[in-house]
């Protein structure tokens, strides 16, 4: 496995199972909460590379941080001890410091960043190659937003956050995807609190857009026979 540090954008990191030199490269974008993604990521790089296929896990400068100062092993012990772990932690890696910037933190998490990030990450990829996205909940907001400006050759979207579920009605979340032209495959929880089966029919969407529904929430805590479901929807959708 290749770790390449990125350092374009306030950095990240690329996390590569395969080789750079395929002509098809499945880049997935997670959620900034990680920790509830890492099964996730892990069975789909898992599913992928058993294929002979290369796919890489993009991650931003903000969650290679979290990483290094908020070790899971940490998590039983008292909040007082957590919090002077990570300063220690975050000590130890002055490049990082700036993390600890509220104003910097919400700069990072916004769609313009992430975007921007995006961007820059398929342009270094670079135009000769093939490149899919799979993006989980807000980092599927990201990829539809740059994914024909790009040129990505297709969409997955895994838990696409339609709303909020403490918000009203959010437009900008979801208006723009009725002029798509990459193509793209929505995998969508039946009981996604971001938009569930409720909401079908609720948002138009561009001709080559494709909708699947599944029994999951918008963790996409799948058990192993829905896995056996989508995993072939997802494959047939790439392609080779």
């Amino acid at each position: 496995m290749q770790r390449l540090h990125l350092k374009f954008h306030g950095g990240g990191e690329l996390e590569v199972h395969g080789s750079l030199s395929d002509r098809q490269v499945l880049v997935i974008l997670g959620r900034e909460n990680f920790r509830r993604d890492d099964p996730l990521v892990a069975r789909l790089i898992a599913g992928f590379t058993a294929q002979n296929r290369t796919v890489a896990r993009y991650q931003s400068e903000a969650v290679c941080t979290m990483r290094q100062i908020n070790p899971g092993w940490i998590d039983a012990w008292p909040r007082p001890v957590r919090r002077a772990l990570k300063a220690l932690l975050l000590l130890l890696h002055p490049t990082r410091w700036r993390h600890y910037s509220a104003r910097y933190r919400a700069e990072t998490v916004s769609i313009a960043y992430q975007a921007q990030s995006l961007r820059e990450l398929v342009r270094w990829l670079g135009p000769e190659r093939e490149i899919v996205l799979l993006a989980r909940s807000a980092s599927a907001r990201v990829a539809t937003r740059v994914a024909d400006e790009v040129g990505v050759s297709k969409l997955v979207c895994l838990g696409y956050p339609f709303r909020h579920p403490d918000h009203g009605d959010e437009p900008d979340r979801y208006a723009h995807l009725v002029h798509l032209r990459t193509p793209m495959l929505i995998v969508q929880g039946k009981t996604d609190s971001y938009g569930g089966i409720e909401t079908a029919g609720r948002y138009q969407f561009a001709p080559g857009t494709c909708i699947e529904w599944v029994e999951t929430g918008h963790d996409f805590d799948l058990d192993e026979t829905e896995w056996e479901r989508v995993r072939p929807l997802i494959d047939t959708f790439i392609g080779r």
